[in-house]
Parts: structure tokens; C-alpha cells; sequence
């Protein structure tokens, strides 16, 4: 058999990337400091060398480079006034050690306080199972999609009027959990024109965004509801875990464009305007990628953090539409990797049984005090011609009242299973009767 493979490959870059940063203070009393690791988010060259060659100092604050107590170079903002600002900037510029390689310039947006009553960007993950729904948590090796929005929420603008006509924003996420797949920047139907953005440098999708079609204001999109101004497809590259090995997360933020006036930000009511860079709300969302190589992790498909009949009946609906074939790459119509639970680059009726042995497995361990009455069915072949995996697995299953209930919530569904496993040596292939059979299974009397 065979499997498409997509590999993306990270762009190169000969002289240091200085890439933005937003940097939320601490201390914002005046002679408040904070201390900002740039460089750790920029890209280094050829020779791995980035030098700060210069840099400036904020409109609300002073900057300087000091060597912090791990030995590295960064950046100590100090705040120098008590004026009723929410956000400042610095910039800073970074060079390798060969005159004939060009230097690069980022901005630092330092952030003082939150601005309301104001426009807002806001950064959403998308689950990698419903690209409708949003979710806080995905696994290695999903692929998903980002999508931020622009919202009008001024007060001073009644929601039928309220707006924005042109919007461009800077999305910074960290390499070290999420690469961007190339081609996957989807501008939305509201913002068609001068659609604008760039995802070739790792840790941000500059100066995404686009403005309204046409001109005539009665035929603009209005409303104070968030507005899709672009999505972007992302792969989880590690679980996000903090010193001591315990969950954590990793932030998606947005960021003011740096082109202005090209992309400013304009509103439509109650005339046509440019909302301040630093003015506007940019908002962050924390996102949690958990370990999906290993244990559990692989049988919870649907990614909601249990395991349960949903997820062999998700590889089952899988099965049925697209039949056993091998898990889909990059934009490549197919099966999702996610099902693939035991990870042999296919997905099959292998993977959903897998997932009922388990269950089986946690029905046994519960023991006559549960109340639990395993019947036994007639066995299920499994036999994979498509990808030649001879299957000696089989499973008897019987529903059980009340076994497992969706994660902690309980919601009242009950669920089936239960059963022993016996070894056959039967050479049918039906590959339909197969999934029919395992999602009578998963049914029971459901």
C-alpha cells in the first residue's frame, strides 16, 4: 500500500529576523520595570548571531540593554510618567556579525493597561474536529485553524451603526508549540479588498486584514459583533507543559500593524475615522496543546479529554465516509491523523476496535459492584485487505446501563460496552460489514 506524506519545510533565512513583541508590565507604577526577552522570539541566521544594534526608548517609558541574571541580552523598559496611558512602543534592531547582511527592525508593544470602550482584535483556536467551534485545548499533531475577528465595541456608537471598514492587525505565536502550514491564510468574505498578510516568518502573521467592499456605507457590514477578518491553519508541534512537567499553555496574541496609514484601522460610524494603534484592544488567547503521542491521549480522539464510545463512533463515521485508507496530510482530502489511534499512517476498523477493547477493558475493572452484565455477541472480523493487516482481534460487546458518561459534566447519556477478546483466524475482508458490525457495538440498544 502506499501513503501521501506532506512535509513542511521551514524557511531559511541567512541574516537575523528581528520578529514584534507585546509585553504586558508588571510593575505599572512610575519607575515601574519590566524586563523583555526579545530575542526570543526573533530568527536567527546563518551564524546563529544576533546583535542589538540599537534601539529606542517608549513615549511613556525609557529603554535599556542589560545582561539579566541568566546571562542573556535584553531589553528594560522603566516606566518614566503617570500619564493616563494604556499602551506604549519602542523599537530595536538586530544584526549578525558579517556589514554586508541587511538588519532587521521589530516594534515592542508595551502594555500598561487594557483600552475598552474601544475596537478590539481577538485571536480564537478552532476545534481540529468542527473548524465552527472554538476550544482551548488540542493535541500534538493536530492541524487546526486560528481565526481572529475585529469587533466594534464603543459604547458612544449604537450596534446598528456600529462597524469597522478596514482592519489589519500582527498575530505573534511561539514556534516552539505551533508552525503555520504555508497556504492556509484565508481572508474573510467581509474584508475582500486590499486583502493584505504575510505568514512566511515564524512567530507572526503580519499585517493581516483587508477592508469592506466598495464604498457605499449603507452596503457595508455593520453591527458590534465580532467579524472574521482572516483564519489561518496551524499544526501543534508539542505539548505545552511548564518547568515542573505540569500542563500549561501557550499564547496566541495580536498585535498593532505597523504600516500606517496603509493599515490603519477605519470605523465606519459616526463618520469615517482611523482608530489609534495604540488605542485599540488587542487581545490574547491562551491555548493548551496536551501530549497525543502516547497512553490514553491516542484513544480520545474527539479530543474532549475522555475516553468514550463518541470517539470509536468518530472513527467509525470517518470509516464510513471515507472508507480504510491512509490519514490525510496538509490539504489533502481524507481521514484525519486523529483517528488514526494506533498510528500506523492508516485508519481503519483497527483503530475504532482498539478503542472498544479499551472500554472493555474499564468495564471488566469495574467489578460486579457496578452492577455491569457482559453478553456475549457474535465475533467481528476484522481483516484489512486495503492496507494487509492480518487482524486476530475480535470483540464481543453488550450494552451496559449507566457505564460511562460524557467527561465530568454528566450529562445523562449512558453508554454501551463491555466483553472479552478471543483470537480468530478468519481471512474475510468485507470492509463495510466491519464498520457495521463495530458501530452495532458502540449503538448496543443506545
Amino acid at each position: 500500500s502506499t501513503a501521501e506524506v506532506t512535509v513542511y519545510v521551514q524557511p531559511q533565512f541567512i541574516s537575523p529576523e528581528a520578529v514584534d513583541d507585546y509585553q504586558i508590565m508588571t510593575d505599572t507604577s512610575v519607575g515601574g520595570q519590566t524586563v523583555i526577552d526579545v530575542l526570543a522570539n526573533d530568527i536567527a541566521g546563518n551564524d546563529g548571531v544576533r546583535n542589538f544594534t540599537s534601539w529606542t526608548n517608549g513615549s511613556h517609558g525609557s529603554v535599556e540593554l542589560i545582561t539579566d541574571t541568566d546571562g542573556v541580552e535584553k531589553l528594560r523598559y522603566t516606566r518614566t510618567d503617570a500619564d493616563a496611558y494604556t499602551l506604549d512602543s519602542f523599537t530595536y534592531t538586530i544584526a549578525d556579525n558579517n556589514p554586508n547582511h541587511p538588519s532587521s527592525t521589530a516594534n515592542v508593544t508595551v502594555e500598561l493597561a487594557e483600552n475598552v470602550d474601544t475596537i478590539e482584535y481577538i485571536v480564537e483556536a478552532m476545534s481540529p474536529f468542527d473548524d465552527q467551534a472554538t476550544t482551548t485545548a488540542v493535541t500534538v499533531e493536530n492541524q487546526f485553524k486560528l481565526r481572529v475577528s475585529v469587533k466594534d465595541s464603543r459604547t458612544s456608537v449604537a450596534p446598528a451603526e456600529a462597524g469597522v471598514y478596514a482592519g489589519y492587525v500582527d498575530l505573534l505565536y511561539d514556534t516552539e508549540y505551533l508552525q503555520v502550514v504555508p497556504g492556509t491564510l484565508v481572508h474573510s468574505g467581509t474584508f475582500p479588498d486590499i486583502a493584505q498578510g504575510n505568514s512566511g516568518i515564524p512567530g507572526i502573521v503580519d499585517e493581516a486584514g483587508g477592508v469592506q467592499d466598495g464604498v457605499v456605507q449603507s452596503e457595508f457590514s455593520l453591527g458590534s459583533q465580532q467579524m472574521e477578518l482572516f483564519t489561518i491553519e496551524v499544526i501543534a508541534l508539542a505539548p505545552t507543559l511548564d518547568s515542573e512537567g505540569l500542563p500549561n499553555s501557550t499564547s496566541l496574541q495580536t498585535d498593532p500593524a505597523d504600516s500606517s496609514p496603509l493599515h490603519d484601522t477605519l470605523v465606519i460610524a459616526p463618520a469615517p475615522a482611523a482608530i489609534p494603534g495604540l488605542e485599540i484592544n488587542y487581545r490574547s488567547f491562551d491555548l493548551q496543546i496536551l501530549g497525543g503521542a502516547e497512553g490514553e491521549a491516542l484513544l480520545d480522539t474527539n479530543g474532549d479529554g475522555a475516553v468514550t464510545p463518541i470517539d470509536a463512533l468518530g472513527v467509525i463515521n470517518q470509516l464510513n465516509e471515507f472508507g480504510s485508507s491512509a490519514v490525510a496530510e496538509g490539504e489533502t482530502a481524507g481521514l484525519d491523523r486523529s483517528f488514526d489511534v494506533n498510528r500506523d499512517s492508516f485508519v481503519s476498523p483497527l483503530d475504532a476496535l482498539e478503542i472498544i477493547n479499551y472500554l472493555n477493558e474499564q468495564a471488566l475493572d469495574m467489578g460486579e459492584g457496578e452492577g455491569i452484565e457482559i453478553v456475549g455477541q457474535s465475533t467481528i472480523d476484522t481483516t484489512v485487505a486495503s492496507n494487509e493487516i492480518a487482524v486476530t482481534e475480535a470483540v464481543q460487546a453488550e450494552v451496559i446501563d449507566e457505564f460511562l458518561r460524557v467527561r465530568e459534566n454528566e450529562i445523562g447519556l449512558a453508554y454501551f460496552t463491555g466483553g472479552s477478546q478471543d483470537v480468530v483466524e478468519e481471512d474475510s475482508s468485507d470492509l463495510e460489514s466491519t464498520i457495521d458490525e463495530l458501530a452495532d457495538d458502540v449503538f448496543g440498544q443506545w
